[in-house]
């Protein structure tokens, strides 16, 4: 119905034309067309003509890594629309609480799309305030984000779930333009805030006369740069979307980072920005002290800056002009909340030849009446010298407070001889002989501070409620050296601890309006009428905010704490800071002061600081360590990106790469990527649909479980997407004896996932007949969840079980900031360039296809695996454990260093030949706090290299330094993914793919793990544990030749060697003689009365192999079983198509190719290479398996082995036609 009326509309004002094809009459048009919807349809369906008509001439929307079209934008908040007007109705006033995201400009367009009001709460409020707004308004709804949720206590809505989630058509909903569009907060003398509702009509008229004064801004940049605490930050996302401008926002707290401000603006060309005075004295400041060229010229690009908010002084106007092209405009904007967002502009250029001491406050914007009366209600002289009170009207003025009509009247007035409302601002100003007004003053105790209008009896009301002691309360501003600070003077009879009363101050009141200083008086000094005299307050002392009730510190801090000290006394105008673990913001500090404090960081210790970091840790304490910290220092934080399809992790990659090449294919895939967790019902019932629901909560929770990975042979990389329904393959199966149990069971172990139709994920409940109630598991039934090793890793198995306990208990579970695709997409952004060096260095005089000496009697490394493999386990005696775990105390190195020093020797036992060795080590790889929680597969792999060729001359302290440091310098660099580091060291004619791991170590120090859980409770009554009945049947799932773990019991202090080994490499005997040989050598190391001995060399205590031949595996290359028979011809002509598709994959001309090369030295890798193989079989429609090409590497090869495989295939069915 809304729709065929704003059809109607349009066709009636004419306002699109049929025959219209140039796209510059379009853009005439079309802006004409937006002024008549703006001045008569209303913002919110100007928004939607303009996406519905020319969705190709609307900008995009750019969040600081990522960039949303507007027709994406449209989508995603249509969806929001749909959910809000099953939830409102007309006139509702339907409040967000956000950061600066995306999903705020999605929710303020969808807000008053669904005809509701908008109103903005601020995530950075106490929460006692932000309880006070709410009660006010009291909104039907917040929006709410996954980093506010806790805010809100109720009426909350999770606008992430909303535009994941499937709503039907919105309803009809009528607007007219008397509504109110957005509602803003302005400080309240009696204590309470007061709210200001702007209609539509207001909003649409103000955005009409912004443009006539100012600027369209059809074709402009602009940067968001407003807090929802100020009106202008509805301006910059609803203006910019209905003039047609690219709106750039920032990451939090951007707007108070210098540096990361300038860089946005170079980068995406901002033309437009907004200001406060302070932060454009700031930035003024920054440029002046820094010498870069490209700092000095980042703002060429800019058009116009528009400032406003306190009183802009020539200085700082003229500092910026000398950083401005001539041709920017700067324009002084003086916009009380109640006059929506701009009343008065005065516009200055470079070219100016005299810019006034204090910049005028200009004429009034199109539609606006100004009128300045003295105390007589007459017009005072345009002579710059008489002062009167301001007075504004026309179009823009509110309707009057929301349910507060006595606030209402006092400010709503009507002016004799003058048509319309008033509204009376309070502000004093002259008019100067040319017609500007210039800004005086306060007529009442209201005043601005830092761009915010503060009512000071809002901080008085706060003060008197904290005791009755407290008689009286004046709160006045003041200014000091240059800084402005609130000083509160508490009149009381007894002595007050003024810490306490600020922190009361900052639960109640935003922190620019917390006092500076408190000053107690016993008595007010009065005047000889008996009121106040404010003049005889006695001056503040602001060296009291240097002092602090603890001792002084000052002779105990570091000299990095000292010149932080200094650095603070310098910015807050303050002799010496007492003690190191104050806060800034106690000692007067602010945000804008930070921004000062910020930048002198950046400047002193040239360091780029993530400045939301100064926010959260205050003290200069703080500081230090954040500055010593590197590591922190340099990481800016990650934020989601939205986004449902990316690349896969290069952890992601690896796993595929060796699922689809280093394993032999069976009739499909190998299943050596599956993780299995089986658990077994002990005690009570577990209902099978409410652990459903409970499952559905988890993977709605993590988007991995969702995932699908596909390989993109065009571009030769492996993507993931993310699949929006909650669906994951599912089974109930009933047995009726524990053979059938098992059955189904090694059914699931075997089955592998096909990643790219059916996920990664997936349960099955194998159940007893218990009659007729199927929906419950009783003892002795199974529970198993089923992983690919591409979503999950071991870490993952506790995060995954506790939040699947919680949803079982009917706990809601909190959406996550970060999706494991969005660390994908974070983590290409590291610089990898001192790893690559390191790796490089480490591994260069390493052979590719070196072997260790294992004992194999079998394949070696080279050959492909099955998969198939055995553990052995073997409990290190009780007393050599507790000793092993007493040295690496005193040692202090952990458990695994020590065993991997241990199990260096045991292979240099083996042979002589591993002195030289390279051990695999599994590194967690979650090196960054956003990625400790985050369900998904992050583990690396790294080769430990140890070179030990005078291993006899060296005490066992001296190996395990050795090896410690080693390895600690490796996991520095560990973030190189593994298929990135044998890119470095690649040997191009060997088919070898998967180098340095052919054995692994690590130790497992975890309590309980998923292995070993005992006593897990579901609800109340149902207890599970791990299923540990054996499965008869070869067990499969083993990635690595040999794999030794000590798996250390904190508690009972034993450990178990296990020894986990593939049934295609090694025999079982061989791992029981090297599992007792290792136990034999940690007997000899830490045996009774031999720990003493650790100092000697080696040889003085142990026996080590001088044989270097003793054992040598020999290569093994796998033979083509299709005898070779050279058909000229056909060969020919195979290499012709093989080359082409060499030479698209590797971007060259079949020319460059050379035949006779491998296609890793000709520059191709692994994901290339399955590009390649694909491509081929479509060329020459011949099946080819990864394993013919890796073991045929070049061009003449591979055609003599695809000819053979032809001429073989043929001969088959010759001779079964034949029966030969």
């Amino acid at each position: 119905m809304r729709n065929r009326r704003l059809k109607k509309a349009i066709v009636e004002l004419n306002f699109f034309q049929s025959n219209i094809t140039d796209e510059q009459t379009i853009r005439r048009q079309r802006y004409a067309t937006r002024i008549y919807i703006i001045l008569y349809v209303l913002t919110v369906f100007g928004i939607g003509l303009f996406a519905a008509f020319s969705p190709q001439l609307i900008n995009d929307v750019i969040y600081f890594p990522t960039n949303l079209q507007f027709n994406k934008l449209m989508r995603k908040y249509s969806t929001t629309i749909q959910c809000l007007c099953s939830k409102i109705e007309r006139g509702d006033i339907v409040g967000q609480c956000v950061e600066r995201s995306i999903e705020m400009a999605i929710g303020i367009m969808a807000i008053l799309f669904s005809g509701a009001s908008y109103l903005p709460l601020s995530p950075h409020e106490p929460f006692e305030r932000l309880q006070l707004l709410t009660d006010l308004t009291r909104p039907r709804c917040v929006l709410t984000h996954s980093t506010t949720d806790h805010l809100i206590p109720k009426n909350k809505v999770s606008v992430e779930n909303i535009i994941k989630g499937d709503f039907e058509s919105s309803t009809d909903v009528n607007v007219l333009m008397d509504d109110i569009a957005f509602l803003i907060f302005t400080s309240g003398s009696t204590g309470t805030p007061k709210v200001v509702p702007i209609s539509h009509r207001n909003f649409t008229y103000m955005v009409h006369s912004h443009n006539q004064l100012l600027s369209n801004r059809e074709n402009d940049v602009i940067i968001q740069m407003g807090s929802c605490s100020f009106d202008e930050h509805v301006d910059e996302y609803l203006g910019s979307y209905i003039c047609g401008a690219t709106l750039v926002l920032l990451r939090p707290h951007g707007n108070l980072d210098t540096y990361y401000l300038c860089q946005t603006i170079v980068k995406n060309q901002i033309t437009m920005i907004d200001f406060v005075p302070t932060s454009l004295s700031v930035l003024s400041d920054y440029l002046n002290r820094n010498g870069d060229p490209e700092i000095s010229n980042c703002l060429a690009t800019l058009k116009l800056i528009t400032v406003g908010g306190e009183q802009l002084q020539r200085k700082a106007a003229s500092s910026l002009f000398r950083y401005l092209p001539k041709s920017c405009c700067l324009a002084n904007i003086y916009a009380p909340a109640e006059c929506t967002i701009s009343a008065l502009a005065y516009r200055m250029q470079a070219t100016d030849s005299i810019i006034p001491e204090i910049v005028p406050i200009g004429r009034c914007l199109p539609g606006r009446k100004v009128l300045v009366l003295d105390n007589y209600g007459q017009q005072v002289l345009p002579d710059g010298r008489h002062i009167g009170e301001i007075f504004l009207g026309g179009v823009g003025i509110f309707s009057g407070y929301l349910d507060d009509p006595q606030a209402s009247e006092r400010v709503l007035v009507q002016i004799p001889n003058v048509d319309g409302v008033f509204y009376r601002t309070g502000d004093l100003a002259r008019i100067t002989s040319d017609g500007q007004l210039v800004f005086v003053g306060r007529k009442d105790f209201q005043v601005k501070l830092r761009g915010q209008r503060i009512e000071l009896g809002e901080i008085e009301t706060v003060i008197m409620l904290y005791s009755l002691d407290i008689t009286n309360c004046v709160v006045v501003k003041v200014t000091h050296e240059n800084l402005e600070h609130i000083v509160a003077y508490v009149e009381t009879k007894i002595h007050l601890n003024t810490n306490i009363l600020r922190d009361e101050c900052s639960k109640h009141l935003p922190l620019y309006m917390v006092p500076s200083l408190f000053v107690l008086v016993d008595n007010f000094p009065l005047n000889l009428n008996g009121k106040l005299d404010r003049k005889a307050l006695p001056c503040p002392d602001f060296s009291l905010l240097s002092s602090d009730m603890t001792e002084s510190d000052e002779q105990h801090r570091s000299d990095l704490e000292r010149h932080i000290a200094s650095i603070w006394c310098r910015v807050l105008g303050l002799k010496h800071i007492p003690t190191i673990n104050i806060s800034f913001f106690k000692l007067g500090g602010h945000s804008l002061l930070l921004m000062k404090l910020h930048h002198n960081y950046q400047t002193q210790f040239r360091q780029s600081i993530d400045i939301s970091l100064l926010f959260r840790s205050t003290t200069i304490a703080d500081h230090a360590r954040l500055i010593e910290e590197r590591q922190v220092i340099l990481h800016l934080p990650w934020i989601p990106l939205n986004i449902i399809e990316g690349p896969a992790s290069y952890a992601q990659t690896s796993i595929w790469l060796a699922e689809h090449t280093r394993f032999i294919d069976w009739p499909q895939l190998a299943p050596v990527f599956n993780m299995n967790m089986i658990f077994q019902i002990d005690a009570g019932q577990l209902s099978i649909d409410r652990c459903l629901q409970a499952l559905n909560s988890v993977v709605s929770k993590h988007w991995i479980f969702r995932t699908r990975l596909m390989f993109d042979v065009k571009h030769g990389i492996l993507r993931q997407s993310i699949h929006n329904a909650i669906t994951y393959p599912m089974r109930v199966s009933t047995v009726h004896d524990e053979q059938q149990q098992k059955k189904i069971l090694r059914e699931e172990m075997w089955t592998p996932f096909d990643t790219e139709n059916n996920g990664v994920f997936r349960c099955h409940f194998i159940r007893y007949d218990h009659g007729d109630n199927k929906d419950i598991l009783l003892t002795n039934d199974l529970l198993l969840f089923n992983f690919h090793h591409g979503s999950f890793d071991g870490q993952a198995i506790d995060l995954f079980l506790d939040e699947l306990k919680l949803a079982y208990a009917g706990e809601e579970l909190q959406t996550p900031c970060l999706q494991y695709i969005d660390y994908s997409v974070h983590e290409r952004t590291l610089l990898m360039s001192e790893a690559c060096t390191y790796w490089k260095e480490l591994l260069c005089d390493y052979a590719w296809d070196r072997q260790l000496n294992l004992g194999s009697t079998k394949q070696s490394l080279s050959a492909r695996r099955t998969g198939q493999g055995e553990l052995l386990s073997i409990t290190i005696p009780l007393e050599i454990a507790r000793s092993m775990v007493m040295c690496a105390n005193e040692l202090n190195v952990t458990l695994f260093q020590l065993g991997l020093t241990c199990y260096y020797l045991f292979l240099a036992q083996l042979s002589a030949h591993n002195r030289d060795a390279c051990v695999g080590v599994i590194h967690q790889n979650r090196y960054r706090p956003e990625l400790v929680s985050m369900i998904g597969m992050f583990v690396n792999i790294l080769p430990c290299r140890i070179v030990n060729a005078d291993l006899d001359k060296l005490s066992f302290i001296e190996l395990v330094y050795k090896v410690q440091k080693a390895f600690l310098t490796s996991v520095q660099h560990a973030h190189l993914p593994y298929d990135k580091l044998i890119d470095l060291h690649r040997v191009p004619n060997s088919h070898l793919q998967f180098p340095y791991l052919q054995t692994i170590f690590s130790v497992d120090t975890t309590l309980i793990d998923y292995t070993n859980m005992d006593d897990i409770m579901f609800g109340d009554s149902c207890r599970i544990s791990t299923y540990k009945k054996p499965i008869k049947d070869i067990d499969v799932g083993y990635k690595f030749d040999l794999d030794v773990s000590f798996s250390f019991d904190k508690h009972a202090m034993t450990i178990d060697c296990v020894w986990g080994y593939m049934s295609d490499v090694f025999e079982r005997e061989t791992i029981e003689q090297h599992a007792n040989s290792l136990v034999k050598l940690l007997t000899q190391l830490f045996g009774s009365n031999r720990t003493d001995q650790l100092h000697l060399p080696l040889n003085e205590i142990i026996t080590l192999n001088t044989n270097e031949t003793n054992e040598t595996n020999q290569e093994v290359s796998i033979p083509c079983s299709i005898p070779i028979i050279d058909i000229s011809q056909q060969q020919t002509e195979l290499m012709k198509s093989i080359q082409v598709v060499f030479s698209r994959i590797l971007d060259c001309t079949t020319d460059d190719i050379d035949v006779n090369k491998s296609f890793f030295e000709q520059g191709g890798t692994s994901l290339k290479a399955l590009q390649l193989i694909t491509l081929l079989q479509r060329e020459i429609s011949t099946e080819i398996n990864t394993h013919l090409f890796f073991d045929h590497l070049s061009v003449i090869q591979l055609a003599r082995a695809i000819t053979n495989l032809r001429t073989h295939s043929v001969l088959s069915r010759k001779e079964t036609v034949f029966g030969c």
